[in-house]
């Protein structure tokens, strides 16, 4: 069977539905915009939006990045020991040696999105893109032995008492690894919680430029990675990152230590667990192969999280002349509600309230506040270093004019805006020329929160309110 083609390009500025309970307590947003690579050519471009970045980079493989960064080979996403895989000649095409870009061997794009809650820019829907959906939770599971979906956004950058948490070097030197590798193809060193994480299966309909790998990857069963943690780690590591940072950082230590010294001692379950991984890896190597296979034939690479922070930019940034971020910020009180709709998976502790199932509204807004505004004033450094590499596009503004900006957005990164496009914004579901348009979406969360409410949440991200130029109420 062949690959599906995806839709047209486009940014798809789309409502996003609640999905079915499963996917409810998977993640908290649908696709955006994402990495691109575009081969025969040397432009890369990323976006950044506050809750969604897009990074679009030239190279640097798993092994040269992570080496270059001194000595974190075991923290960079975490070589899991599948020495069968490389000694059994399944190497990943044009290997590179540490410290070669993969731009001497082959250019092209790549892109990186940090999409916010409610806004799909789906550069996925392009004819030749790969698309990678969330690829950071699967990481943070793959550090700390959490479970699939519960690596929280608001969670990563805030503690449990609402104070600011800056995430460590370790793990802005795993992402920064990571999105390396998804941009370069180097599927062998991708963690296997996330090559197989249920996203891929969940959100397959917006990863159709990976269909033939998901086939795969289900005829194989090889989505078991939440499966090996639940029969060997759910009593020990915690469910959520950041829920208990003494467990957290155990389960860190012990898994990087089993994972590079072989030493067992008292730690079965960790084996176990390890073992398991091995196993599914041991079986995925034909399905990695078709997913390396695509995405070397894609010419654009698009990733989409909302995980990251600017803080994992700048190695990128100074690494790949060629790379473009596009900060997508969306007004934080339609944010917060969005992230209410998609339940506990979707919103910080400490704004969780006692019965688990619901949220106080100002103190996500809080939350993500004290994200959003790091980023920004991050953003502006590296805007001032790097000119004309990071660029902020505000929803609201957005959608007003999508058509005319979507143009801009698309020449800005060099990506060409086709007939195709064109008419796919003009008339998909949630088109300008539907009766549930753009312009309503982004103003719809007026009418599900009270006037006092929305006043308190503007209140405590009032300093954001002064950075962005927005025509926010």
């Amino acid at each position: 069977m062949q690959d599906q083609d995806p839709p047209p390009p486009a940014l798809d500025l789309l409502e996003v539905n609640t999905p079915k309970e499963e996917v409810k307590k998977a993640s908290t947003e649908l696709p955006s915009l994402g990495a691109v690579r575009v081969h025969g050519t040397k432009k890369t471009h990323a976006v950044m939006p506050v809750e969604d970045h897009i990074y679009i980079r030239e190279t640097s493989c798993f092994r040269s990045c992570c080496w270059s960064l001194g000595n974190f080979h075991p923290t960079c996403p975490g070589w899991i020991k599948r020495k069968s895989r490389h000694e059994s000649g399944h190497e990943t095409p044009n290997e590179q040696l540490p410290g070669q870009s993969t731009a001497e061997q082959k250019a092209g794009y790549r892109t990186l999105t940090i999409p916010l809650d409610g806004l799909r820019c789906t550069k996925s829907k392009h004819d030749d893109a790969m698309y990678f959906y969330e690829p950071l939770d699967g990481l943070y599971t793959q550090m700390y032995g959490t479970k699939e979906g519960w690596n929280v956004p608001s969670d990563i950058t805030n503690y449990s008492n609402g104070k600011y948490r800056i995430p460590s070097n370790r793990e802005t030197v795993a992402v920064t690894c990571l999105l390396s590798d998804l941009f370069d193809c180097n599927i062998d060193a991708v963690p296997t919680p996330v090559l197989y994480h249920r996203f891929w299966k969940l959100f397959a309909k917006h990863l159709s430029s990976a269909a033939k790998f998901t086939r795969c990857s289900t005829l194989h069963r090889l989505y078991k990675t939440d499966k090996c943690r639940q029969q060997s780690l759910s009593n020990i590591c915690p469910d959520r990152f950041n829920s208990s940072h003494h467990l957290l950082e155990k389960c860190r230590t012990t898994l990087e230590e089993v994972r590079t010294t072989n030493k067992s001692g008292q730690n079965v379950n960790f084996v176990k667990y390890i073992k398991c991984l091995d196993d599914i890896r041991s079986r995925s190597i034909k399905c990695d192969q078709v997913l390396t296979n695509i995405c070397h034939r894609r010419k654009m690479i698009v990733i989409k999280t909302v995980r990251a922070t600017m803080a994992s930019v700048e190695d990128l940034l100074s690494r790949h002349r060629n790379l473009r971020i596009i900060h997508l910020i969306r007004d934080p009180r339609a944010v917060v509600l969005s992230r209410k709709r998609f339940g506990a998976s979707s919103y910080g502790i400490y704004s969780t309230l006692q019965n688990n199932e619901t949220m106080d509204l100002v103190k996500e807004a809080q939350l993500y506040c004290n994200t959003l505004l790091r980023d920004i004033n991050e953003r502006k450094r590296l805007q001032n270093k790097y000119p004309g590499a990071v660029i902020e596009v505000v929803y609201e503004k957005f959608v007003l004019d999508l058509v005319r900006n979507a143009k801009e957005l698309y020449k800005i990164i060099d990506v060409p805006f086709t007939k195709r496009v064109h008419e796919w914004l003009l008339n998909n579901d949630y088109g300008i020329n539907r009766e549930r348009n753009t312009s309503f979406i982004a103003t719809r969360w007026w009418k599900s929160v009270s006037f006092g409410k929305a006043k308190e949440m503007a209140e405590k991200c009032k300093q954001v309110f002064n950075h962005v130029s927005s025509n926010w109420p």
